[in-house]
């Protein structure tokens, strides 16, 4: 199979920069050596890696978010609006065409005065980027689900931006249906040598890192936690300096809390295990992903909750989200009072962590067992190489993500939660799941079903998936 971790010949990189810098005018803009004169001139405050780096030594939380408009100025409003309610990282999230590379369209889009969903970070190019840069005071991320964001990386961190994210696992499997898994893997490398080409040079890029959450965030967390150590590993590879991996919130607090702890045990280990010891590993929570209550109130139950449950768990930054989630693209009033509450969750808080007890105990050690077992037999697979285990393993079935679109997905792994919300492998598929996490499952499933008059555990995991619709209605 074509595809390994070695880093890309520096030579094979920049040829294959010339192409991806035709693919849209604007990637005439992009100057290297002016790029990193620019990032030194900006200092460490407007870096996320510093940035991240500064609050661990601190043991503050950081907060981060989505928001992306289809102006310059726009974007420019949004950002101030929401660093002044307390965001410490600033986001520009892409619209869905230059996700799937129709700069045209957008350009059209533009030109005709229609909205997007986001910001074109292609069509305004640095020019546009810069202007962002210079008018705020915080470090910027890149939020994405690109098909190929090579450009878009190519032109953000040329504008000064610091940080993207996604991996093959997000990219391959969660936003898309028939891409090749393979190209969406170089597209990744691509991005991750360019990150480590900065680095050489002076410049820490960060790179956050999906977890596969697939829809509605209805996962076991063992499959977030193995697709984002993967995905990191495979970035290490390209050099990269700067790693933030991820997990999204779920329905049940000691398993999220359990979650957060064993991610970031075994992302230290992992790393240091293929000598990446020089890698700045933090990680990063992402408040609830599925459907949202269309009421300002509910919705703001559910920011804070998240927010609790990212403190509690040690996370070093929490992705904040908005009172109008399930209502539409939010405004930036939404996306600061969601900003503002995560704020006084993290204030009111500090320095608490969840205590130990058996419960927590139980769950870390059922999250280690599985998570271990899925990114010990992928790297097995692949003879060590996490970008080759990665392929071979998503081809076979021994890391996959429940319910995605993506025809290359096994697809067999069916979750269903248990009695108090945890989420629990009702068929594990091909995973390989130690039997005494198996039997585990089968128990957890098996109280629920008692407890519901003995239903039969398919009539579960439908009622799990339709709950993520009926939040909505309140219900």
């Amino acid at each position: 199979m074509e595809i390994s971790n070695k880093k890309l010949p520096v030579e094979q990189f920049f040829a294959e920069r010339q192409e991806v810098l035709k693919m849209w005018p604007t990637g005439s803009e992009v100057d290297l050596e002016e790029a990193f004169q620019y990032h030194r001139a900006s200092g460490p405050g407007k870096n996320v890696a510093a940035a991240l780096q500064k609050a661990h030594a601190e043991g503050r939380v950081l907060i981060a978010l989505r928001a992306g408009k289809p102006k310059v100025e726009g974007q420019i409003e949004d950002l101030l609006c929401v660093q002044e309610a307390g965001a410490d990282l600033l986001p520009i999230t892409v619209d869905s065409y230059s996700r799937n590379l129709r700069f045209k369209e957008v350009e059209n889009a533009l030109q005709a005065g229609k909205d997007i969903n986001g910001y074109p970070v292609v069509n305004y190019g640095v020019k546009g980027g810069h202007r962002i840069m210079e008018a705020v005071g915080r470090p910027v991320t890149i939020k994405h689900g690109s098909i190929d964001a090579r450009l878009v990386a190519e032109i953000g961190f040329a504008s000064g931006m610091s940080d993207i994210n996604g991996n093959i696992y997000s990219w391959g499997l969660t936003y898309n249906k028939n891409v090749s898994l393979l190209s969406i893997l170089k597209v990744q490398q691509y991005i991750d040598r360019l990150a480590g080409y900065y680095a050489e040079n002076g410049i820490i890029i960060a790179r956050e890192q999906g977890g596969g959450q697939g829809p509605g965030c209805f996962r076991v967390p063992c499959i977030s936690l193995s697709n984002t150590i993967l995905g990191a590993l495979i970035s290490a590879g390209q050099g990269v300096k700067a790693t933030q991996t991820a997990y999204g919130q779920g329905t049940n607090l000691i398993q999220d809390v359990a979650s957060l702890k064993i991610l970031r045990k075994l992302s230290n280990e992992y790393f240091h295990k293929y000598g990446f010891d020089n890698v700045q590993i933090t990680t990063i929570f992402h408040q609830w992903q599925g459907a949202f209550p269309e009421k300002p109130e509910e919705a703001m139950g559910v920011i804070c909750l998240g927010a609790t449950t990212g403190v509690l768990g040690g996370s070093d930054q929490i992705v904040v989200k908005s009172t109008q989630e399930g209502v539409g693209v939010p405004s930036k009033e939404a996306n600061a009072a969601g900003v503002t509450a995560t704020r006084k969750v993290i204030d009111i808080l500090g320095r608490q962590r969840m205590p130990d007890s058996e419960q927590l105990q139980e769950e870390m050690e059922i999250v280690e067992a599985e998570t271990r077992a899925i990114i010990d037999a992928v790297l097995e697979i692949g003879d060590g190489d996490p970008a080759l285990g990665t392929l071979k393993g998503i081809e076979t079935g021994i890391v996959e993500v429940p319910f995605t679109p993506s025809i290359y997905n096994y697809g067999k792994a069916i979750p269903v939660r248990d009695a108090y919300g945890a989420y629990r492998f009702l068929d594990a598929g091909n995973l390989p799941l130690p039997k005494r996490a198996l039997a585990y499952n089968r128990r957890k499933i098996d109280e629920r079903s008692r407890m519901e008059g003995g239903r039969p555990p398919y009539e579960m995991v439908l009622d799990d998936v339709y709950a993520m619709l009926r939040v909505k209605e309140g219900k």
